[in-house]
């Protein structure tokens, strides 16, 4: 989304092929690959590692109309292995990218990858409705390995939007974890405690909690297992 939000801004056509090239890849690996072969392996009713991407193109072609369509408009194979094979050509004078056999122009890879988002999202509202009618009520605070919950960082993230805290990022890998936000007046302070201290047991490896605001560049620090806060 970083990427698609630069394109709308980026006047040079090589730049806008680097941006859209590398927002497909992720895709088409990370979404429609993992995906599809889930849709492909439920109604087939048994499960597989998903395959190469050249073969989730061939199930896809020989499989319904919806997945025919979105195979043959989307899911460039030459283009994702020219990419990962360094091969990926930018013809700036035809303006096209040209990869392994396949050629396609900046405007029709655009709007390629919105139609991949578009996919991805509906995929993952389709999950995240079948783990909320999965999920049993839990006896107490969120805790991390909650059966038929989404990921812990997306939970945790919910949490920061539920009390009203408008979140900008959150980095959760480490033992620092890093909460930004678009603002923190008097009216938040308390609200934002409360979602740290519900985040804290989705997140039980964390050390230290940093709350920074938009534009402003020193964090406060929250220790990850008492209430002091470091200014």
């Amino acid at each position: 989304m970083e990427a698609m939000a630069s394109v709308a801004a980026e006047a040079s056509s090589d730049r806008r092929a680097q941006l859209l090239t590398g927002a497909y890849r992720h895709l088409v690996e990370g979404s429609i690959r993992p995906f599809v072969w889930a849709i492909l392996s439920l109604r087939a009713g048994r499960w597989t590692e998903p395959p190469s991407l050249s073969n989730v193109r061939d199930a896809m072609l020989a499989s319904d109309e919806f997945l025919r369509r979105l195979a043959i408009s989307s899911v460039f194979v030459g283009l994702r292995n020219a990419f990962a094979h360094e091969t990926l050509e930018w013809d700036g004078f035809d303006e096209v990218l040209r990869g392994e056999g396949d050629v396609i122009t900046l405007s029709s890879l655009e709007d390629c990858v919105r139609r991949l988002v578009a996919f991805d999202r509906g995929c993952h509202a389709a999950l995240a409705f079948d783990r909320a009618m999965r999920a049993s009520e839990p006896a107490g605070w969120p805790a991390a390995g909650d059966l038929n919950r989404m990921p812990e960082w997306s939970r945790a993230e919910a949490f920061f939007g539920s009390n009203g805290i408008r979140l900008v990022d959150l980095a959760a890998a480490g033992a620092v974890v890093r909460v930004k936000v678009e603002r923190l007046g008097v009216a938040d302070v308390n609200p934002c405690f409360q979602a740290l201290v519900t985040v804290r047991g989705l997140l039980p490896r964390a050390r230290v909690f940093e709350v920074s605001v938009l534009n402003e560049t020193t964090p406060g620090q929250v220790l990850g297992r008492g209430v002091s806060v470091i200014v």
